[in-house]
């Protein structure tokens, strides 16, 4: 379930589907589901509260950018979304990083040129 339908059915209070995962569990698509089937870092994780239909989105950033002011502007907009834009993941439907996938992004920062 995207996203948007995510957010639409829980502020509809719509029915969502239950999907039976790798431990034979049904579970609900929800941020903790998500979390837990992010964490193994594999296609359809075996954790019993793990949602198997989940995947991570990436933002690529070359390491020496030639245009300094876009490099700051992307590292600027890359270092809110592992911080406070975490803060409005849920809400919007999407699953917040744990701690260690935000620092470990905020490590990749530390390691593009100004």
């Amino acid at each position: 379930m995207s996203a948007d339908r995510l957010v639409a059915a829980s502020t509809r209070r719509a029915a969502t589907l239950l999907v039976e995962n790798r431990a034979r569990q049904f579970v609900t698509p929800s941020a903790e589901a998500g979390q837990a089937g992010l964490a193994a870092s594999v296609v359809d994780p075996s954790a019993p509260s793990a949602y198997p239909i989940v995947t991570c989105s990436w933002l690529f950033l070359h390491q020496n950018d030639s245009n300094p002011e876009r490099a700051g502007a992307l590292r600027s907009f890359a270092q809110w979304g592992l911080t406070r834009g975490q803060e409005l993941a849920r809400g919007m439907g999407y699953v917040p990083l744990s701690a260690e996938a935000a620092a470990l992004g905020q490590a990749a920062l530390g390691t593009q040129s100004q």
